[in-house]
């Protein structure tokens, strides 16, 4: 495929983890007797990560240079950033319906993920990945990610740095709105990504991994392990342990979960060999 077919089909997979997000809201409302029906539209992750991808792929297929990239996704993530302290007190947003105004910012409980900062985060995953994705040598693979690393340490440091300073723009919460958190999270998760390589140069890498596993079905290990711990399976439990109980509960949850998701791998391994055979 040429960039712009890519970053379409890419804008359909964003759709679709969008819908997704609906529909496991509507499971959610079902499983919960006392939701009211107007929960199914409650803004989350997943809807904010389907809207993340459909932009960042957008803005992607439009940046065929280093030059472009940087500035299509890279200063998309800065503006965001910037004006998520300032999004709680614009008055627009106001004018929505709360449901589409809990996407910009937080509106009582009726949201749990915003667009503000959260989306920045898909857009510098893109521009990280990449560099990923680019053809390198073997040989040139331990100084890319040595790179990576030293990049993480300088973001990470700066956010940390700059969370003993004051706010640029507007008041932010350290948590949320934060440049400094967003900084910080952004170097920790690229020094990560240099970890994971590392872990995966080891003799052994070749074997089963559940860590692998897990990763490579993240959407499914979501879905239902987010239903068996916070949905009406689990309910009588909530809030109702002590802490050793809790620990117990979530060694047997973890490996409830590493047993269906090799179920589901399984499932798809199947399927593909059918439509290969096919």
């Amino acid at each position: 495929l040429d960039r712009r077919a890519a970053s379409f089909a890419l804008q359909i997979r964003g759709w679709q983890v969008f819908a997704l997000a609906h529909l496991f809201r509507f499971q959610s409302f079902l499983f919960d007797l006392s939701a009211p029906w107007s929960s199914i539209f409650k803004p989350d992750i997943l809807n904010i990560l389907g809207l993340g991808l459909v932009a960042a792929a957008f803005c992607w297929g439009r940046a065929a240079t280093s030059r472009r990239l940087a500035l299509y996704l890279l200063a998309a993530a800065a503006i965001v950033v910037l004006f998520s302290p300032a999004s709680s007190s614009w008055s627009w947003p106001a004018l929505l319906p709360s449901r589409l105004e809990a996407y910009l910012r937080p509106v009582g409980n009726l949201g749990v993920f915003t667009l503000f900062p959260w989306i920045a985060f898909v857009f510098v995953g893109a521009y990280v990945g990449e560099f990923l994705a680019s053809d390198r040598r073997p040989t040139d693979e331990r100084g890319f990610h040595l790179t990576l690393v030293l990049a993480g340490i300088v973001i990470a440091g700066a956010g940390a740095v700059g969370s003993y300073l004051p706010a640029p723009f507007a008041p932010s919460e350290f948590w949320t709105t934060s440049l400094s958190f967003f900084l910080i999270r952004v170097g920790v998760m690229t020094m990560a990504l240099a970890a994971a390589w590392l872990w995966m140069q080891r003799p052994s890498s070749g074997r089963w991994s559940p860590l692998v596993l897990f990763g490579r079905h993240s959407l499914f290990v979501y879905w239902v392990h987010v239903a068996l711990a916070y949905g009406a399976f689990s309910a009588p439990l909530h809030r109702a342990l002590p802490l050793g109980w809790s620990m117990v509960a979530f060694a047997i949850l973890t490996l409830l979960m590493l047993g269906l998701t090799m179920w589901w791998n399984e499932r798809g391994s199947g399927n593909r060999e059918w439509a290969i055979g096919n």
